[in-house]
């Protein structure tokens, strides 16, 4: 039997956002993220193992870039793990997806 590892803690997340594939840029559509992984909507299909560079912004003002790579489609949506990123990028991405996680507690004890 395949053991299945445990999903990251998966936030709703809808902005828009925009793909890069050898310099061509396209439209898309974050529906959630999570510490290692972003699921989205684009119209074009990529494929299984391709990676793509993808921009959106995470928190006011601050405009998200990193690499990530397709692990798995669904009618129009993909799910991609997120492969490189800058430095600072990293960071950034940490405290947000740390602050949500807080968050999210904070209103799970609350009920």
């Amino acid at each position: 039997m395949k053991r299945e590892l445990p999903r990251d803690t998966r936030f709703a997340y809808s902005r828009r956002g925009e793909l890069i594939d050898k310099g061509t840029r396209f439209p898309c559509l974050i529906q959630d993220i999570s510490a290692s992984g972003i699921f989205i909507i684009c119209a074009r299909d990529p494929v299984v193992g391709q990676e793509l560079g993808l921009r959106f912004e995470l928190t006011s003002g601050h405009f998200h870039q990193c690499k990530i790579q397709v692990q798995h489609i669904d009618n129009g949506c993909f799910g991609a793990k997120i492969t490189a990123a800058g430095e600072q990028e990293c960071k950034v991405f940490r405290q947000f997806i740390e602050k949500r996680f807080r968050e999210l507690k904070c209103l799970t004890s609350a009920v």
